[in-house]
């Protein structure tokens, strides 16, 4: 579980400021990408919907707007970290 994720990588020394994205259905219809850090990857994984889901840890994650190529947009009734395919 996530929390689990965050004990063994904080206890290895992993900050917990480090980014993180979850990415639910990548490159699918539905796509989510909720991005946060290491202490809140046991939110952010709680907030996904069922899908598969794939967990990036680092700073390329600080790039995620970026690589979509403009295909994902904040999602404005939920949490600012949760963005959705739009193409």
């Amino acid at each position: 579980d996530a929390d689990a994720v965050v004990a063994a990588l904080a206890a290895a020394g992993v900050p917990r400021q480090r980014p993180v994205g979850v990415f639910e259905n990548a490159a699918r219809s539905g796509q989510a990408i909720r991005r946060g850090t290491l202490a809140e990857l046991p939110r952010l994984a709680r907030s996904q919907a069922g899908g598969p889901v794939l967990i990036a840890i680092g700073e390329v994650c600080d790039v995620l707007p970026a690589v979509t190529g403009g295909l994902a947009t904040a999602e404005t009734a939920s949490s600012p970290d949760l963005l959705r395919a739009t193409g």
